[in-house]
């Protein structure tokens, strides 16, 4: 693959993906996902797809036999409610959070943290490394002034 002007043709996308596969994917990243559009709005899987893959721009698609499982283990669990639409037939599902849901949401964005902090602070390090170029500007004032909620504690 030749790679011209610093861009990487769009095929490509998928390579990037890699690093939010397997179970830190699945167990954690996909549920958190999952429970954010549902605080949203309610929606369907193949919608759950969508805006899945417009919030991270491509970066970690979610296909078809990791999100109907999971919704269907998400709502066994009771944190999310699954109803028919229109009811007197099958056409699609239409996922709502519960409140149980948004508990449970809520600790995983605090269980969550750290971990995609120290995932962020990894790919900065090796693109600088690797691609010479300097710290984001964002990482930079970030460590410098601390999210009021940081500094509250």
């Amino acid at each position: 693959m030749i790679i011209k002007n610093n861009t990487v043709p769009a095929q490509d996308a998928v390579f990037g993906s890699a690093i939010f596969r397997g179970p830190v994917k699945t167990k954690t990243i996909v549920p958190l996902l999952i429970l954010h559009l549902l605080s949203k709005g309610p929606d369907h899987g193949y919608g759950l797809m969508e805006r899945n893959d417009r919030m991270t721009g491509s970066v970690m698609p979610v296909n078809p036999n990791t999100m109907y499982p999971l919704l269907r283990r998400l709502e066994e669990r009771g944190v999310v409610i699954g109803t028919w639409e229109p009811p007197d037939r099958r056409s699609r599902r239409i996922y709502r959070i519960t409140r149980a849901g948004m508990d449970r949401y809520e600790q995983i964005k605090v269980r969550t943290r750290p971990h995609l902090d120290a995932l962020i602070e990894a790919m900065l390090r090796l693109r600088s490394e690797v691609l010479n170029s300097p710290p984001a500007k964002t990482a930079r004032r970030r460590k410098l002034r601390p999210a009021a909620s940081e500094s509250a504690s």
